[in-house]
């Protein structure tokens, strides 16, 4: 394939625009077919609104158009460069359509993440912890509270009638063992004692919500007076 030859009184975009039109090309199919971005062709033909500055990136397109249009691109960039030095500078105006990128443009509307879709997703964001926030506190208003009891352990079997209740419950509970209120102290730990009657004692441990619902804790002790009784006589023998 011959290649072409650049005539120095005749400007760049001239013999860009005249090669062009001798292989029967507009400048989308040129595009399409050197894989130069069409924006890029209408720069190197003088179009002030292609949104393209005259930069590297633009002269390495140029180089690579003109090995599409068979000219030598290092005759063609250097003429390009000797212009540019003396034809007066044109504000470059940028479509607010396209991203100011040298490799491609993208539609705002077609971007995945816009301003709008940020902001919709802050506000949506918001909306959600606070409703979160506001249903980690109902819970915890209406549900059951935590009640737990270190001693005594169930099925207890003791020969002294005094025995020490001790657990753990949320502060803000109200905390009743056999009906009897009990005090909590500022971590939520208790203590009560309680005097058993021989045999079986059972004991009911509550914790209960002012405006919610209850947690119910029953312990069975089992009072055995013989080793009580044994050990008394012996002492009495002792004396």
């Amino acid at each position: 394939m011959e290649g072409r030859q650049n005539n120095g009184n005749v400007r760049v975009a001239q013999i860009l625009i005249g090669a062009r039109a001798d292989e029967g090309l507009t400048r989308s199919e040129a595009a399409t077919k050197s894989g130069v971005p069409e924006r890029y062709i209408a720069f190197f033909e003088g179009d002030p609104k292609s949104g393209v500055t005259a930069d590297v990136f633009a002269r390495n397109k140029l180089a690579e158009y003109c090995r599409f249009l068979r000219f030598d691109p290092e005759t063609m960039v250097a003429a390009y460069r000797s212009e540019s030095q003396f034809l007066p500078s044109v504000p470059v105006e940028f479509s607010p359509r396209m991203r100011r990128h040298p490799l491609t443009h993208i539609p705002t509307a077609k971007l995945l993440v816009t301003p709008n879709v940020i902001r919709t997703s802050l506000i949506a964001l918001a909306v959600f912890g606070v409703g979160l926030f506001f249903a980690v506190r109902t819970y915890h208003m209406v549900a059951p509270p935590m009640l737990t009891l270190a001693s005594p352990q169930d099925g207890l079997v003791i020969h002294d009638k005094m025995l020490t209740i001790e657990g753990r419950t949320e502060r803000e509970v109200q905390l009743l063992v056999n009906g009897k209120l009990v005090t909590i102290d500022g971590s939520g730990n208790f203590t009560d004692q309680m005097d058993l009657r021989d045999g079986l004692n059972v004991i009911t441990v509550t914790a209960a919500r002012r405006h919610g619902k209850s947690t119910e804790l029953t312990r069975r002790v089992v009072v055995d007076p013989r080793d009580r009784t044994t050990a008394a006589l012996d002492g009495a023998s002792e004396r």
